[in-house]
C-alpha cells in the first residue's frame, strides 16, 4: 500500500533520533570539561525527553506501517518535521512528513487506517 514507504522513512528518522539523543546524552554524562553538574544534568534529562520523542516517532510510524490508526499516523507524520523532535535529521523530515502527509490525506488511505481498531 502506499503508507509502507514513509512509513519506513519515518522509522528510518525515528531511530537516528533516538540513536543522536541517547548519543548526546553519553557525551553530556561523560564530558568532565564542564564543572557545572547541574549542566550536565539538565542536557542529559532534555536528551533522554528527546530521546523518548524519537522512540514515540518509531513507534507511531510502525503503527502508520501497519495500518492501527489514523491518530497517531499523523502524530508522527507531524512530530517528524518538528526540528527537535529529529534533530539533525530536520530536512530531510520536513519532505518525508509532508509526504507522509499527502499519503495520510488519500481518501483510501485515511479510511483503511480508520476502519481498524487502534489498540495499544
Amino acid at each position: 500500500m502506499a503508507v509502507m514507504p514513509p512509513a519506513i522513512a519515518i522509522m528510518v528518522l525515528g531511530g537516528l533520533s533516538v540513536l543522536q539523543a541517547l548519543g548526546a546524552a553519553a557525551v553530556g554524562v561523560a564530558d568532565t570539561s564542564n564543572s557545572d553538574d547541574g549542566a550536565r544534568i539538565m542536557s542529559c534529562i532534555v536528551c533522554l525527553l528527546l530521546a523518548g520523542f524519537g522512540a514515540f516517532v518509531l513507534y507511531a510510524a510502525n503503527r502508520m506501517r501497519q495500518l492501527r490508526g489514523y491518530g497517531i499516523s499523523m502524530a508522527a507524520a507531524i512530530m517528524v518535521m518538528i526540528p527537535c523532535v529529529t534533530m539533525y535529521c530536520w530536512f530531510p523530515g520536513v519532505g518525508i512528513g509532508i509526504w507522509a502527509l499527502v499519503v495520510l490525506g488519500n481518501p483510501d488511505v485515511r479510511e483503511a487506517l480508520k476502519n481498524v481498531p487502534a489498540d495499544l
